[in-house]
């Protein structure tokens, strides 16, 4: 029997510590669910690049690989990378906020939630990733504070059922006053998925850093072992998503489970 996850009435100060403890409590509640849908989401895109890899011959240069037939393939899967991803964060807010309210999460019902909202995540998708590399392409540094402003855009869009422009307008009100605390958990979140990538390497016979004669790992026991660890991160990151965003609402308005549940009734 779960038990409802509870955070203090209205606590004063945004709490790192507590987004992390509820993520890997909610994670463990709801293992199975949860890595079915990340590898339903990381998959077919790491099955397509991994295709791609194996296509070239171990001496190919590194350019090889951008022939016209390759090219449109990546930005379709790119693409489909990019869709199936806002369906697993719909789908793992959906989870993990009906884990929160103390019943566990329903396959069936997370794959539904992400099915109804397709259609504003695919906006809010293609939206905020051409923010982020245009703000990228000024300085990186623009590019992630953009992230860090619409960290919350995905769940505020389920959770509130909200329209896109909504969304985005939600996630910069909730995050205000509290972007430093988010950007430390996202730094500290993706340098630790770095490191992991970089541990696996040597599976592939490769060096820790990548080199010019070294442009696409081949071997397959890395690749497996890549997939794995990327499902594994993949549903860690979109419940820490969906627990800043319970954070947020609850530090800010005294909003529990139960009614962020109630969207779901």
């Amino acid at each position: 029997m779960m038990v409802a996850i509870t955070a203090d009435p209205a606590p004063a100060r945004f709490s790192m510590g507590r987004v992390v403890t509820r993520t890997f409590e909610v994670f463990g509640q709801n293992l199975i669910p949860f890595l079915i849908l990340a590898t339903l989401s990381v998959a077919p895109p790491m099955i397509v690049s991994f295709l791609i890899a194996r296509s070239l011959p171990p001496t190919v240069s590194p350019l090889a690989i951008f022939t016209p037939l390759r090219i449109v393939v990546m930005i379709f899967n790119v693409i489909f990378a990019l869709v199936m991803g806002y369906l697993l964060q719909a789908a793992l807010v959906q989870g993990t906020i009906t884990s929160l309210n103390g019943r566990p999460a329903s396959l069936g019902e997370c794959l539904s939630t992400a099915v109804r909202f397709l259609p504003r995540l695919i906006g809010i998708g293609i939206l905020a990733g051409l923010g982020m590399i245009f703000a990228s392409l000024l300085l990186i540094v623009p590019g992630l504070i953009l992230f860090t402003i619409w960290s919350v855009v995905a769940p505020a869009c389920v959770a509130e059922n909200l329209n896109i422009g909504g969304s985005f307008s939600r996630s910069t009100d909730l995050t205000r006053g509290h972007r430093w605390a988010i950007f430390g958990l996202v730094f500290a979140f993706g340098l630790a998925c770095l490191v992991a990538t970089f541990a696996l390497r040597p599976l592939a016979g490769a060096g820790i850093l990548p080199t010019s004669h070294d442009h696409m790992p081949q071997a397959v026991l890395y690749w497996i072992v890549d997939t794995a660890l990327r499902i594994i991160t993949t549903s860690i990151g979109g419940i820490g998503i969906a627990s800043v965003y319970y954070e947020l609402r609850t530090i800010k308005e005294g909003v529990g489970p139960e009614q962020l549940a109630a969207v779901f009734a």
